[in-house]
């Protein structure tokens, strides 16, 4: 999120990464009217800030060109104009539920701090994930939401004119459950454990690691294709470069944030950690081809021992029971899978192209991340559409008005429509 009064408790050093973004503005965006633009207003704000340095350095529109750039400028900018605007109101909204994302850092693709993140009572960092979900479970319960438990969605019902009418599932016990719905939110992630799916749509992934749960196996994507609902770039699949080469235990890009390096087997660094994944996955697997090895490896020489154990206790204690003392010596690390880039298309409010239907994300693709998706942009994807989804919703029904459009703007030229899925050219 760019511009919370989170990032003014930092003290401003990332001055190299703004002229780094504004450099690949101008070097390799020349053309684009999207990017130079906003470059060009990032530029300003720069130069004033230089001039008057007072707080922290960021804006939207630098968000904007980070997200722009890290996506090969292909994102749908409308798009995402509206997560940085709303990105901010995001980390407020959690606030007012008790998620309180309040430590700033740095990651991969963003020119300056600007990942918010939950810290323990101790001030220790955690997982995002594993913190915010007991949050959202309670407000739920304190809003009597109800939640069923053990559980798995297996269909969408639909009447006789091919309205999404709600859903079928089947408990643990195989007690089928049938929910009736005026309108259906699929938010089931996507298919990265699923391993015979991913080699599906993309062979040459067959093999890799994957980061994600046991639990993303792709169902709600198979369930909306069961009903017609369009699917686009299915075959885009974002890797993570840093997975433990023992156990595929994701290693966070907030070590890389905070000074680890790579390092080929001779102990030399070989790339720039903090570029978007996609260039540093493309590095790491460059390097470990002209080596001829099975992984590279991630030193933590640069981060003082007393961060590590203050800001990454969980990943310090998974190291050391896989034998690596990370305050001493690297670990071996390859990319793996990490992140489904395409997903059910949907378009600013979510909406599928079937009746009552909505999706959003990682189920979803409606174009704001474009070729590749920056760190933590996911879940902010997250909250400022799933937002927009329902307040579609709650309008369409006040209005009662049907929410359907037959057709969903393709979110790029370079894609073209064959019912019912979305394909690259």
């Amino acid at each position: 999120a760019s511009k919370t009064v989170w990032q003014d408790e930092n003290t401003f050093a990332e001055e190299a990464g703004v002229e780094k973004t504004l450099a690949s503005a101008a070097e390799t965006y020349a053309d684009d009217e999207t990017v130079t633009a906003l470059a060009q207003t990032v530029s300003e704000q720069w130069k004033a800030y230089q001039e008057n340095p007072e707080g922290y350095f960021d804006s939207v529109e630098l968000m904007e060109l980070d997200t722009m750039i890290g996506g090969k400028a292909i994102n749908d900018f409308d798009l995402v104009k509206t997560l940085c605007e709303n990105s901010a109101a995001g980390i407020d909204w959690l606030d007012t539920i008790g998620a309180q994302l309040h430590d700033v850092a740095s990651f991969g693709g963003a020119s300056v701090k600007r990942i918010h993140r939950p810290v323990d009572a101790e001030g220790k960092t955690i997982s995002v994930g594993s913190y915010i979900v007991p949050v959202l479970e309670s407000a739920c319960e304190e809003r009597g939401i109800e939640i069923l438990f053990n559980t798995t969605a297996t269909a969408l019902r639909q009447d006789e004119n091919g309205n999404v009418t709600g859903v079928e599932g089947v408990t643990k016990d195989g007690a089928n459950v049938i929910v009736e719905a005026k309108a259906v939110v699929l938010a089931t992630g996507g298919f990265g454990a699923n391993l015979e799916m991913v080699a599906s749509y993309k062979p040459e992934l067959k093999g890799f690691m994957t980061t994600n749960a046991a639990g993303a196996q792709g169902q709600g994507i198979a369930m909306a294709q069961a009903v017609g609902a369009a699917t686009v770039d299915m075959d885009q699949i974002q890797i993570h470069p840093t997975v433990q080469f023992d156990t595929a235990a994701l290693i966070t890009e907030g070590l890389r944030g905070d000074g680890a390096i790579l390092v080929n087997a001779e102990g030399k660094r070989f790339t720039d950690e903090l570029q978007p994944r996609d260039v540093v996955s493309a590095a790491i697997k460059a390097q470990m081809e002209t080596e001829g090895s099975k992984h590279v490896w991630l030193s933590f020489e640069n981060i003082e021992p007393e961060t590590i154990h203050h800001h990454f206790p969980s990943i310090y204690q998974k190291c050391l029971e896989e034998g690596y003392d990370i305050t001493k010596e690297p670990i071996p690390v390859v990319p793996a899978q990490h992140y489904f880039m395409g997903g059910v298309h949907v378009d600013s409010d979510s909406q599928t192209t079937m009746q009552h239907l909505f999706a959003v994300g990682e189920t979803s693709c409606n174009g704001v991340h474009g070729a590749n998706r920056l760190a933590s942009n996911s879940l902010l994807e997250s909250l400022v559409f799933a937002k927009r989804a329902a307040q579609k919703i709650v309008a369409d029904r006040s209005a009662n008005v049907t929410p359907f459009k037959q057709e969903i703007p393709v979110y790029r030229e370079a894609q073209i429509l064959v019912e019912p899925h979305l394909q690259r050219e």
